[in-house]
């Protein structure tokens, strides 16, 4: 049976506290095997980790994402906090806003953290089938992924992706530069064409022409695009997993909705995977 895991986003007003509160509450009746909690550049550091210990008292395996773009002071206190707090689980990223003067690279970090704390933490980095925007082409990102994995990166998350080619590719190269490293694919179900025009288009994700044209034609139908955005989320899974893919790790937005219903194809109901604890 596959591995499910979650990722939710640190809020932003109060509304945006309930929003997560409840979809933490209904997708925990699954069961994830660890849950992550994004951070932008624009939350400070002491509200993620509030998030951080909220979330801790839904899913007891949460994964913080620590980001590169911060100075090396800031990063140990982070560490630190997530230690007092029992994490084990962490999630290294580069950052959203570029790289910060006398800030580290990903590689770098992930040496810096098994220096500090050796074995203690499991790391999780990022990898882009698609590539990254900053990055010239995807073979570069391909072996910045392998030197992650020297530097001690125990596996990796993809951003979402559109096209399962992507993914095959990615791990065929990382096969050709004897890389060993457990890859799950990122799924986010598409929810608007407003997100997917500001935000998933311009982080360089290759989104298949026929799925934008239906997001245009739907555009003013949430109904509609939220079962369209479910359909094309349990394609990529059903297509992924018959090339052997065993986890999934779910992009919710903080929203439950087309999240739940992806689990429940995959995984079957949620009083099933409750009762038995997978």
């Amino acid at each position: 049976m596959p591995g499910l895991s979650f990722e939710f986003f640190a809020p932003r007003s109060h509304a945006g506290s309930i929003r997560l509160m409840c979809a933490q509450q209904i997708l925990s009746r699954f069961v994830p095997r660890f849950v992550s909690v994004t951070r932008s550049a624009s939350i400070g550091q002491q509200a993620h980790i509030d998030t951080i210990a909220s979330t801790l008292s839904v899913f007891p395996r949460t994964a913080p994402h620590v980001l590169f773009c911060q100075c090396p002071r800031a990063l140990a206190r982070e560490l630190r906090a997530y230690e007092l707090l029992g994490i084990r689980h962490l999630v290294l990223l580069r950052g959203d806003n570029g790289i910060a003067p006398g800030s580290l690279g990903a590689p770098e970090l992930v040496s810096l953290v098994r220096r500090s704390y050796g074995e203690a933490f499991y790391i999780d980095v990022a990898a882009y089938p698609d590539g990254h925007p900053m990055s010239s082409t995807i073979f570069e990102d391909v072996r910045a992924l392998a030197r992650k994995v020297r530097c001690g990166a125990n596996s990796a998350i993809t951003q979402c992706f559109y096209n399962p080619d992507a993914y095959y590719r990615l791990q065929d190269e990382l096969q050709r530069l004897g890389v060993s490293l457990p890859v799950t694919p990122g799924i986010m179900p598409v929810l608007s064409h407003d997100y997917m025009a500001r935000f998933i288009l311009p982080s360089g994700v290759d989104v298949p022409a026929w799925i934008l044209k239906r997001l245009e034609a739907l555009r003013y139908c949430r109904a509609s695009v939220l079962e369209f955005g479910t359909d094309v989320a349990l394609s990529l899974c059903e297509s992924l997993a018959a090339r052997g893919a065993s986890d999934f790790h779910l992009y919710t937005m903080n929203d439950h909705r087309a999240v739940w219903r992806v689990c429940e194809h995959v995984l079957g109901s949620a009083d099933a995977c409750h009762r038995s604890g997978t």
